[in-house]
């Protein structure tokens, strides 16, 4: 499954993620299909865009 992430989401995610500790990187979909990495002490996972919502939402859950 991939959802789509648009340029201001991803920003989000990023700072998000930044706050955290984390850098995440995306490919250019010039290049073909778009990667997203999650990198934290030099080490580097290729991971769903679902699960980076997952990690790094602010937004709170309503039940």
């Amino acid at each position: 499954m991939s959802a789509a992430i648009t340029s201001k989401d991803f920003a989000t995610l990023r700072a998000a993620a930044a706050l955290q500790g984390y850098r995440i990187v995306r490919s250019d979909s010039v290049d073909g299909t778009v990667v997203y990495c999650l990198e934290r002490f030099g080490l580097v996972r290729e991971m769903q865009p679902a699960q980076l919502i997952e990690m790094f939402s602010t937004e709170a859950v309503q039940p």
